[in-house]
């Protein structure tokens, strides 16, 4: 809440708690919280429009360079999708790269705040291991 009593907006919240847990966040051109972690870059959606959707985004994770790659790709973001809570792992529309999110709901933009760093280690966790799999690092 500011001092006038309205809600703070969302990006501000969500700022507000990256920053909490140590990271250096910005507010991006779009109004979403931009931040690296561990070498990624992740952002927290802030659209003011759904107050109580929560949406962390590790965008382009992973570039798909052949087609064999991408039957690879589409095949383990299926199947880390149904290992890992809440994380989903996709191929987006251009099938040139692999970008992950956790989504929830929540009655206010507050509501994330005590389950944040859990939702960022999953997204963190599951493109490591994406990557992992796809160099063979790792058995599917």
């Amino acid at each position: 809440m500011t001092t006038s009593g309205a809600p703070l907006a969302k990006s501000q919240v969500y700022l507000n708690a990256v920053e909490a847990l140590g990271f250096r966040p910005r507010i991006d051109d779009d109004g979403d919280v931009a931040f690296r972690m561990e070498g990624r870059n992740l952002m927290v959606m802030a659209d003011e429009d759904d107050r109580g959707f929560f949406r962390a985004l590790m965008p382009y994770f992973w570039r798909i360079d052949s087609a064999e790659e991408l039957t690879r790709a589409r095949q383990l973001a299926l199947q880390l999708t149904s290992e890992y809570k809440a994380v989903k792992v996709f191929v987006l529309d251009d099938y040139s790269n692999v970008s992950a999110s956790v989504e929830l709901f929540f009655d206010e933009p507050a509501g994330v705040l005590p389950v944040l760093e859990r939702c960022l280690v999953g997204l963190l966790a599951a493109s490591r291991e994406f990557g992992a799999r796809m160099r063979g690092d790792l058995d599917s």
